[in-house]
């Protein structure tokens, strides 16, 4: 029932904005869009924060419990967008091939927050797979007319490049 109400959200797709707000355009940002993360606030935080108005109750701290990131960090937000129809796979190798990695729930919630989005489409988080009514699955937002809607979708299908972008965050280069 959850898949069905997230694919009615995908369909009535349009834009939000919040006074206050970084605001970035359509097209994939070629240029990362600097947010910062409170790591120490749980996902149920970070969502009342992001004012969702739908919310499923299992999107939680213990649902992602695996999640070890603390402290508060300034990240550059990349939107990848690739064409046509493709897989998390095809996403997750072009981060890859581009020194990127998946975010992660936190790191979504909190660019939900403080990035406003001048059309609707949906913001995927490869960073953070569960088991959700049997299937592997990812948090996204969706953005439809009511405000934005934080939920959880199936990774192992494909994903139309016309709808979803998906967040990437550099990856931290360690110095030796």
């Amino acid at each position: 029932m959850f898949f069905i109400e997230l694919l009615v959200a995908v369909t009535i797709i349009s834009s939000f904005s919040c006074s206050g707000q970084k605001s970035i355009p359509v097209e994939p940002a070629r240029t990362p869009v600097r947010f910062f993360v409170n790591y120490k606030n749980t996902v149920e935080e970070l969502s009342t924060k992001g004012s969702y108005f739908f919310y499923k109750k299992e999107i939680s701290n213990i649902m992602f419990k695996k999640e070890k990131a603390i402290g508060i960090d300034s990240l550059d937000g990349t939107l990848v967008s690739l064409p046509g129809f493709i897989t998390s796979k095809n996403v997750l190798d072009s981060m890859q091939s581009h020194g990127l990695r998946p975010a992660t729930i936190k790191e979504l919630q909190s660019f939900g927050i403080e990035v406003s989005l001048t059309d609707g489409f949906g913001i995927v988080a490869l960073g953070s797979e569960v088991i959700f009514d049997g299937f592997k699955s990812v948090p996204l937002i969706l953005d439809p007319k009511r405000g934005p809607a934080l939920g959880l979708y199936p990774s192992e299908g494909k994903w139309n490049g016309d709808y979803y972008y998906f967040l990437a965050i550099p990856k931290k280069v360690t110095k030796k």
